[in-house]
């Protein structure tokens, strides 16, 4: 992690949610230090076909959020912030093709696993009262996040900046409809 100054510190949020079944939709929002929006982007929606689904099997999601979805918000991105959160665990497959931070913050509902299975593929962190993972590839990077988290980004709550994603997205789908 490079050491940046308080106005020019900023946090990714990135996302990746299903309207309907077998249909994705990425969200990628960057906050500054203050939590106002910098930057945003998001996915047309992304349906695999059938031979994908058969051919990826289980891999498929990961790959899907990861390194399509995922991939293609952090490089369309003009900011490079220095941690990117996300809410899908699917979602970190991104790191190994990133060297950007990712932190997993599921919401409760939005775990795909038990607490135990998440503290033994990835690194906990101490960031707010809320439950949050590190990749393991950013192990010795720990201390640093939960410290510039403190120092910058400890009145943000996990679940808004989501939030706000889903809705940025379901407005826009509402203009295009209209």
């Amino acid at each position: 992690m490079t050491a940046s100054t308080s106005r020019d510190i900023t946090i990714g949020f990135l996302t990746v949610f299903e309207p309907s079944e077998h249909l994705l939709i990425g969200g990628y929002l960057i906050l500054n230090s203050k939590g106002r929006p910098v930057e945003f982007h998001c996915t047309a929606p992304l349906k695999p076909n059938r031979a994908q689904q058969i051919l990826y099997g289980s891999t498929l999601r990961p790959y899907l959020c990861g390194e399509q979805i995922g991939q293609a918000l952090v490089r369309g991105s003009k900011q490079k912030p220095v941690l990117v959160c996300t809410d899908v665990e699917d979602v970190m497959e991104l790191r190994e093709m990133s060297p950007i931070s990712l932190v997993l913050a599921p919401t409760p509902d939005e775990m795909d696993e038990s607490v135990d299975v998440l503290r033994s593929r990835f690194v906990p962190l101490a960031l707010n009262d809320e439950p949050a993972w590190l990749h393991p590839l950013d192990r010795e990077n720990q201390a640093a996040i939960e410290k510039l988290w403190r120092e910058h980004f400890s009145s943000l709550s996990f679940a808004e900046p989501f939030g706000r994603i889903r809705d940025a997205i379901r407005e826009a789908q509402r203009d295009a409809a209209a």
